[in-house]
């Protein structure tokens, strides 16, 4: 994994994620930080980022963790129930420079996010 596919997948999450505002499901302003704002190594997150391959295809992971989180080093990615669509996982094709999956952690009441899928 090289430093310029993890930008180019930066910046392909901030040109996706404030499209997702207008599909069904994705309710814009009611997280904190609101994922639908996300921006290129956007300060409000913190990002654990591997490779991973899945049906012989490599590809980038990053789980995104909001600032004010402390995770524990020890064991990443961090792991956190009902923590809202504010955590949520990423997958990356470098080869193709696509978005290929986004889940959104869930929360007690909702709101609950679809996964999204191209």
């Amino acid at each position: 994994m090289r430093n310029d596919e993890i930008i180019a997948m930066e910046q392909a999450l901030a040109q996706l994620l404030p499209a997702l505002a207008a599909r069904d499901g994705y309710t814009p302003g009611t997280e904190n930080p609101d994922p639908l704002t996300y921006r290129p190594n956007d300060p409000r997150w913190q990002r654990e980022v591997f490779g991973i391959t899945r049906g012989g295809k490599r590809l980038i992971y990053a789980n995104f963790v909001p600032a004010d989180i402390m995770p524990d080093q020890r064991h990443m990615p961090t792991n956190v129930c009902d923590g809202g669509p504010a955590f949520f996982g990423v997958e990356f094709d470098p080869a193709a420079g696509q978005i290929t999956h986004i889940a959104f952690n869930g929360a007690l009441g909702g709101p609950f996010w679809p996964v999204y899928t191209p």
